[in-house]
């Protein structure tokens, strides 16, 4: 599961790579992760290869996960790992209004 799997690395790796993602790390670390973490946001998504906004949306998954991840530890790790990663997971495929159960809104 993609939850455990990325819970692991981070326990493992974590402190290393939130350095790498940070604005003291290497600029291109985080393109180069992106790049790497696609095929996974493909197979959770079921996004097709061939979208046409399949570069937007890795970005936007990617983005999600860097800022979660960077808060978490910027705010001491208060919650475990697990955890954290099981909400990215949620919050990438189904979105705020997906995990509070609310209606989009009706004329947008």
């Amino acid at each position: 599961e993609l939850t455990t799997a990325c819970a692991h690395i981070f326990s493992l790796y974590g402190d290393k790579l939130y350095i790498l993602m940070s604005s003291q790390g290497d600029p291109a670390f985080p393109l180069k992760m992106q790049k790497t973490l696609r095929p996974v946001l493909l197979s959770v998504t079921g996004l097709s290869q061939d979208d046409p906004y399949l570069d937007y949306l890795t970005a936007f998954g990617f983005s999600s996960m860097l800022g979660m991840v960077s808060h978490w530890y910027d705010s001491g790790k208060q919650m475990e790992i697990e955890k954290l990663f099981q909400l990215i997971q949620k919050l990438v495929a189904t979105g705020v209004l997906g995990y509070t159960g609310k209606q989009f809104f009706e004329d947008f």
